[in-house]
């Protein structure tokens, strides 16, 4: 029920694009913070929650603005605030501690996620955004189909029991397979080379970024980020794979293809 009514609102506003899709990945973004934050106790009410919140809305808003430069320059003005204003009333240990984890947290769903804008601002981007979000979900259900019923060999158990070798190789599969459809489907003007390259690309990145969220679980001791969302946990829960797939989609189209 939760995917069938949040479907066609992240169709609604990948179609519109402009600020609206900015605004919307904005909310993600500070969503996804939000969880980062409670889940390891940094207070939004204090330096740290409130530098993460303002910069995860500035960054968001920058990306819109394609000057790299700045976009750069807002990144390390965000961490050069963060560990200078934890000089002013902590102990060393624990200002080294709660700083690297609130600049962590802001570049992981901040700076990973704000990528969707800039990618649906290139040329084609629309069908960019679709053919990303496809080739992850759909490679992320085929490991879990595959892993769930044929897998044996586990992936990494110190970090996560449920992710399988079996699993992994179906969704690169997956993922290739899907990558070659979007050429037709969404219309994104790759080349077979391309998107066989970047079909294989997608799926070791997605299966990254789903290891990472786990690892980021077991360091908070918790099942699920929270319970942002019905039957899927969090908001990090959802968008996990995403925030790994979309800047390396984005990067390869900016190197190979639009150079």
């Amino acid at each position: 029920m939760t995917a069938l009514v949040s479907l066609p609102i992240i169709l609604f506003f990948v179609w519109k694009g402009g600020i609206l899709f900015a605004a919307f990945i904005i909310i993600i973004i500070l969503l996804s913070l939000f969880e980062f934050y409670t889940l390891f106790k940094i207070n939004l009410f204090r330096t740290l929650g409130i530098i993460g919140i303002v910069f995860g809305v500035i960054l968001g808003l920058i990306s819109r603005m394609e000057s790299e430069a700045i976009y750069n320059a807002c990144l390390t003005i965000t961490i050069l605030m963060a560990v200078s204003l934890q000089l002013i009333d902590k102990e060393p240990r624990e200002a080294l501690s709660s700083g690297s984890l609130a600049i962590f947290g802001l570049i992981y769903t901040s700076w990973l996620f704000s990528h969707f804008i800039i990618l649906r601002q290139l040329p084609r981007g629309i069908s960019y955004v679709f053919s990303v979000i496809a080739i992850t979900w759909i490679g992320n259900t085929a490991a879990y189909v595959v892993g769930s019923k044929y897998g044996k060999k586990k992936l990494l158990p110190r970090i996560t029991p449920n992710k399988t070798v079996e699993g992994a190789v179906a969704e690169v599969i997956a993922a290739t397979v899907i990558s070659i459809l979007c050429r037709w489907g969404f219309n994104n003007g790759l080349s077979v080379r391309h998107s066989i390259l970047l079909g294989l690309i997608i799926g070791v990145f997605s299966i990254m970024g789903d290891l990472t969220e786990s690892m980021i679980k077991r360091a908070g001791r918790v099942k699920d980020i929270s319970r942002l969302v019905p039957g899927h946990g969090g908001i990090l829960d959802r968008i996990d794979s995403l925030l790994f797939t979309a800047p390396a989609y984005y990067y390869y189209l900016t190197i190979f293809v639009l150079k």
